[in-house]
Protein backbone atom coordinates (compact mmCIF):
# COMPACT_ATOMS: atom_id res chain seq x y z
CA UNK A 1 0.00 0.00 0.00
CA UNK A 2 2.79 2.40 0.88
CA UNK A 3 4.86 1.47 -2.14
CA UNK A 4 1.76 1.79 -4.35
CA UNK A 5 1.15 5.34 -3.07
CA UNK A 6 4.58 7.00 -2.97
CA UNK A 7 3.03 10.43 -3.54
CA UNK A 8 1.51 10.41 -0.04
CA UNK A 9 3.52 12.02 2.81
CA UNK A 10 4.35 8.76 4.62
CA UNK A 11 7.47 10.26 6.20
CA UNK A 12 5.25 12.73 8.10
CA UNK A 13 3.65 9.79 9.93
CA UNK A 14 6.38 7.15 10.13
CA UNK A 15 9.79 6.91 11.72
CA UNK A 16 12.87 6.49 9.52
CA UNK A 17 13.23 2.89 10.71
CA UNK A 18 9.64 2.18 9.60
CA UNK A 19 10.46 3.43 6.11
CA UNK A 20 13.59 1.26 6.10
CA UNK A 21 11.44 -1.80 6.87
CA UNK A 22 9.03 -0.91 4.10
CA UNK A 23 11.79 -0.49 1.55
CA UNK A 24 13.23 -3.92 2.34
CA UNK A 25 12.05 -7.16 0.77
CA UNK A 26 8.91 -7.99 2.77
CA UNK A 27 8.55 -11.63 3.78
CA UNK A 28 4.94 -12.59 4.60
CA UNK A 29 6.00 -15.19 7.17
CA UNK A 30 8.43 -12.85 8.97
CA UNK A 31 7.80 -10.94 12.18
CA UNK A 32 8.08 -7.18 12.28
CA UNK A 33 8.03 -4.84 15.30
CA UNK A 34 4.49 -4.25 16.60
CA UNK A 35 5.20 -0.56 17.13
CA UNK A 36 6.08 -0.14 13.44
CA UNK A 37 2.99 -2.12 12.43
CA UNK A 38 0.80 0.19 14.56
CA UNK A 39 2.38 3.35 13.12
CA UNK A 40 1.95 2.03 9.57
CA UNK A 41 -1.70 1.17 10.29
CA UNK A 42 -2.40 4.64 11.68
CA UNK A 43 -0.63 6.29 8.74
CA UNK A 44 -2.72 4.24 6.31
CA UNK A 45 -5.89 5.18 8.21
CA UNK A 46 -5.01 8.87 7.96
CA UNK A 47 -3.59 8.99 4.44
CA UNK A 48 -5.42 6.25 2.52
CA UNK A 49 -8.75 5.95 4.36
CA UNK A 50 -8.74 9.68 5.18
CA UNK A 51 -9.85 8.80 8.74
CA UNK A 52 -13.11 7.34 7.41
CA UNK A 53 -14.35 4.74 9.90
CA UNK A 54 -16.66 3.16 7.31
CA UNK A 55 -13.59 2.24 5.27
CA UNK A 56 -11.90 0.91 8.41
CA UNK A 57 -14.94 -1.23 9.27
CA UNK A 58 -15.11 -2.57 5.70
CA UNK A 59 -11.42 -3.51 5.85
CA UNK A 60 -11.97 -5.14 9.25
CA UNK A 61 -14.88 -7.14 7.82
CA UNK A 62 -12.69 -8.24 4.91
CA UNK A 63 -9.99 -9.43 7.32
CA UNK A 64 -12.54 -11.17 9.55
CA UNK A 65 -14.04 -13.01 6.56
CA UNK A 66 -10.56 -14.08 5.49
CA UNK A 67 -9.68 -15.29 8.99
CA UNK A 68 -12.97 -17.21 9.15
CA UNK A 69 -12.23 -18.87 5.80
CA UNK A 70 -8.69 -19.79 6.86
CA UNK A 71 -9.78 -21.09 10.28
CA UNK A 72 -12.87 -23.32 10.03
CA UNK A 73 -14.68 -23.50 13.35
CA UNK A 74 -13.52 -20.05 14.41
CA UNK A 75 -16.96 -18.46 14.36
CA UNK A 76 -19.43 -19.98 16.78
CA UNK A 77 -22.85 -18.80 15.48
CA UNK A 78 -24.83 -17.08 18.23
CA UNK A 79 -21.95 -17.52 20.69
CA UNK A 80 -19.75 -14.41 20.58
CA UNK A 81 -17.82 -15.31 23.75
CA UNK A 82 -16.88 -18.71 22.28
CA UNK A 83 -15.82 -17.03 19.02
CA UNK A 84 -13.54 -14.65 20.96
CA UNK A 85 -12.05 -17.59 22.87
CA UNK A 86 -11.31 -19.38 19.58
CA UNK A 87 -9.70 -16.21 18.23
CA UNK A 88 -7.64 -15.87 21.41
CA UNK A 89 -6.35 -19.43 21.02
CA UNK A 90 -5.25 -18.76 17.45
CA UNK A 91 -3.74 -15.40 18.39
CA UNK A 92 -1.77 -16.82 21.32
CA UNK A 93 -0.19 -19.44 19.04
CA UNK A 94 0.87 -16.77 16.54
CA UNK A 95 1.75 -13.68 18.59
CA UNK A 96 3.87 -12.93 21.61
CA UNK A 97 1.77 -9.97 22.80
CA UNK A 98 -1.65 -10.00 24.46
CA UNK A 99 -4.29 -8.72 22.08
CA UNK A 100 -7.62 -9.33 23.81
CA UNK A 101 -8.54 -9.42 27.46
CA UNK A 102 -11.82 -10.55 28.95
CA UNK A 103 -13.12 -7.57 30.92
CA UNK A 104 -16.39 -8.77 32.37
CA UNK A 105 -17.36 -12.35 31.73
CA UNK A 106 -21.01 -11.98 32.62
CA UNK A 107 -21.40 -9.20 30.02
CA UNK A 108 -19.10 -10.82 27.44
CA UNK A 109 -17.07 -7.63 27.12
CA UNK A 110 -13.68 -7.58 25.48
CA UNK A 111 -11.08 -4.96 24.76
CA UNK A 112 -8.65 -5.08 21.85
CA UNK A 113 -5.23 -4.41 23.36
CA UNK A 114 -3.80 -2.68 20.30
CA UNK A 115 -6.67 -0.26 19.67
CA UNK A 116 -8.54 -0.11 22.95
CA UNK A 117 -11.82 -0.86 21.16
CA UNK A 118 -14.42 -2.29 23.54
CA UNK A 119 -16.93 -4.85 22.27
CA UNK A 120 -19.85 -6.14 24.33
CA UNK A 121 -22.65 -8.53 23.54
Amino acid sequence: MIRASPQLPWADHLKPEDLELINQFILPASWYPMEAFQRIGMAAFKLVAKENFAILRAYGSFLADRMKAENPGLVQAGRPAETIKCYQAIHERLCSFKDIELLAKRFDCYIHGGTGILACH
